[in-house]
């Protein structure tokens, strides 16, 4: 004798942060509704935490976006960094063999410059660590931790790591 209904929910997005929680809210208040799904939220999103009980939010993150860069100097000095970043990295990518080398990236807030180098690499990755760091969802830490990133000093690795971090999650509201 329990209501059964359920809302599934495909798109929602707020203009601001108090326009989405005020949505997951407006949401969450329906009567008669025992489940509500929401579809494609990013994964730092409010919504278990407008919950009374966080624990009663189910997550299933799947593949939803992928970076392949092919521009490397482009890339790096098209984003801007979480705190300033001064590293020489060394870079093998088998497919665009133009990206392969060392590069010296000098980053910050504002602006970035992304040159060719003969300097000693302080990290060595490749193109995937690279487009997995690149939207600041993956850390250089862990990727080190898991060997995949070597790193001449823990300290550059670190200040590197926190360098590509970004505020907010890589998140595309878009399925193609």
């Amino acid at each position: 004798m329990l209501p059964d209904g359920q809302v599934l929910v495909f798109a929602h997005a707020g203009l601001t942060p108090a326009a989405d929680v005020a949505l997951a809210r407006a949401l969450l208040s329906l009567d008669l509704m025992r489940r509500i799904r929401w579809w494609n939220r990013p994964t730092d999103t409010t919504l278990p935490h407008v919950l009374t009980d966080a624990r009663q939010a189910r997550t299933t993150v799947l593949d939803g976006l992928h970076v392949r860069v092919v521009d490397l100097r482009a890339a790096l000095e098209g984003r801007r960094y979480a705190s300033p970043v001064d590293v020489v990295l060394e870079v093998d990518d088998p497919i665009c063999e133009w990206n392969s080398g060392r590069w010296h990236l000098r980053g910050d807030l504002d602006r970035a410059q992304c040159t060719r180098t003969d300097d000693e690499p302080a990290l060595r990755l490749s193109m995937e660590e690279l487009g997995a760091i690149y939207l600041g969802g993956t850390s250089l830490m862990t990727l080190a931790a898991a060997g995949r990133v070597t790193a001449t000093k823990e300290k550059t690795l670190a200040k590197t790591s926190a360098s590509f971090g970004w505020h907010i999650a890589p998140w595309c509201p878009v399925v193609f």
